[in-house]
Order: structure tokens, then C-alpha cells, then sequence
């Protein structure tokens, strides 16, 4: 494991301190926000990097897809039910909800002890 260090980490957590502040986050959760939003955007983008490097990354793309459209409902019920949702969407359409979902998080989840 690498922790981030340095010049370019600083201005980085400065940067989202800043934008978190101007959003009026809470000073005590923007501390704890920087860790989970770069924590969501490095994993991310390990992903991404690992799929691009993969020579079969579509493969089993599809292979993904095709498991949850015939995953039986006697089973997985919930699956059945929701396999065309579960693949939908543009892939910076899904980050950006995601994004917008810690935001609102954040926003709204005070940190333990906090009133």
C-alpha cells in the first residue's frame, strides 16, 4: 500500500477542502471527506486502468452481462429483476452519480459525536 505524500498530495486534499468548503461542508466532515473521495476516485481509476491493460476486458464484459440477463429468478430474485439496470448506463454518467452520491452523503451524515 502507498500513501499519497507530498507537494502534489497536498494541493490535491487542499483542493477538495476548498470545494467542499465553498459547499458549505462541515469543516470536521470535509477532513474525513477527502479520504473517501479519493479513496472512490483511486479505486476507480485502478479499475479503469486494469481493464484497459486486460486483452479480454470486453470478454468478460459480456460474459458479466449475460450471467445477470439469464441469472434465474428462483435464485436471485432481486438480480432478475433489476439485470437490464444493473449494466445501464455510460460509464461517466455512472462515476459522476456516484460522485454526487458521497457528496450528498457527506453532506448529510454527521461524523460519530458530531451534533
Amino acid at each position: 500500500m502507498t500513501r499519497p505524500s507530498g507537494p502534489a498530495y497536498l494541493s490535491l486534499a487542499e483542493g477538495i477542502l476548498a470545494l467542499l468548503s465553498v459547499g458549505r461542508v462541515p469543516p470536521a466532515r470535509a477532513a474525513w471527506a477527502v479520504d473517501i473521495l479519493l479513496h472512490f476516485a483511486t479505486s476507480t481509476a485502478a479499475e479503469q486502468s486494469a481493464r484497459h491493460r486486460a486483452p479480454d476486458a470486453d470478454d468478460e464484459q459480456d460474459a458479466l452481462a449475460q450471467a445477470l440477463r439469464e441469472a434465474p429468478s428462483s435464485s436471485f430474485p432481486q438480480i432478475a429483476a433489476l439485470s437490464a439496470e444493473l449494466m445501464s448506463g455510460a460509464g461517466p454518467d455512472r462515476l459522476s452519480w456516484g460522485i454526487r452520491v458521497l457528496i450528498t452523503g457527506i453532506t448529510q451524515t454527521p461524523r460519530p459525536g458530531e451534533t
